[in-house]
């Protein structure tokens, strides 16, 4: 719950980070400014007993009234457009859980078309100030990642805006190439085992001790940057179509294997790989109570798969891969 006076302590912390200026707020780079935006309003929902309601239904004369610190008032500019509020929805949408996992989501392909087609409705806005600001969350999306690209100019393509010389000019220079994601993952990262023969063993973290005579054993150099989490749930099958997942070698059939995390209700998650058409609950692994120290074979609440943030070609070719994959056929 927010507070009433922005001399709280509580009040403060909220809004640290938030350094909104008149440019910032949609920049790619400034990706933190929208979640903090998301972040704030839903606390504002909460205090006022609204739970459930659409970010849409906020009365911002009221919230401008309540809190009129001078650092927020970009911010509440902003979410007075229609636009910015869409595109705030989206990035919310892809944040996924923050305390648990750096690395940002997949959004749900049905929330992301229906959202990218009401911003892209805005585009042919007869108000200037509504279609400058969606055209301006247009190319922040364009060059969020793969699935957000994908689904803007879709929606875009039935409107006039796309006919226009400014569109084709932005889809031009709105592209990601030669991307150098630098941070790594911290903490577990994944290796690979496989057998002499060159079949993938399995895939387990850095803490694994397990060893194959005449085997070889790789670690996944995986960039938080270059990645997203693509959320599987139990009664849905993982497909790899209009994906590029990560893949962790072949099994001895022949199938092509890719790294995933499978998360538990009460042993938390553990790297696994999983092939197409795999579904949680047909996903058998063995798990070591903490409690009791028994093994015993669980079926996984979920799985993740990673897969790239952008197409391939997008990433630079001069890496070798090394921040995404060691050796290069982890992509």
């Amino acid at each position: 719950m927010l507070p009433r006076t922005i001399g709280s302590e509580t009040f403060q912390w909220l809004i640290k980070d938030c350094v909104f200026t008149e440019d910032n707020v949609t920049d790619n780079d400034g990706l933190i400014h929208a979640v903090w935006t998301v972040i704030i309003l839903r606390n504002l929902l909460r205090q006022n007993n609204t739970a459930g309601m659409e970010l849409g239904c906020i009365d911002f004369k009221r919230i401008r009234d309540l809190y009129p610190h001078i650092v927020l008032q970009p911010l509440f500019a902003r979410l007075s457009s229609a636009p910015d509020l869409i595109y705030y929805q989206i990035v919310h949408e892809r944040t996924g859980d923050v305390e648990h996992s750096p690395i940002s989501w997949v959004v749900q392909s049905d929330t992301l078309r229906m959202l990218s087609q009401e911003l892209a409705f805005f585009a042919d806005s007869e108000n200037k100030l509504l279609s400058n600001r969606a055209r301006r969350c247009i190319a922040s999306l364009l060059v969020l990642d793969i699935y957000c690209r994908t689904a803007i100019l879709q929606a875009l393509s039935t409107t006039r805006y796309a006919s226009t010389r400014e569109f084709t000019l932005l889809i031009e220079t709105r592209q990601v190439r030669n991307f150098v994601a630098k941070e790594l993952f911290s903490g577990g990262r994944p290796y690979r085992h496989c057998d002499a023969g060159g079949n993938l063993v399995h895939v387990c973290d850095y803490n694994c001790t397990e060893d194959y005579i005449g085997g070889k054993k790789h670690e996944l150099r995986l960039s938080i940057e270059a990645v997203l989490e693509l959320h599987i749930q139990r009664g849905e099958a993982f497909s790899c179509a209009g994906h590029h997942p990560i893949i962790a070698g072949r099994t001895a059939n022949g199938e092509i294997a890719y790294v995933a995390v499978a998360r538990f209700k009460s042993y938390g998650g553990r790297y696994c790989t999983v092939t197409e058409g795999m579904k949680p609950e047909n996903l058998y692994l063995a798990v070591r109570d903490p409690d009791s120290n028994v093994v015993r074979m669980r079926t996984p609440k979920s799985f993740i798969v990673y897969v790239l943030r952008y197409a391939p070609a997008a990433y630079t070719t001069n890496m070798d891969w090394d921040l995404y994959g060691a050796p290069r056929d982890w992509i």
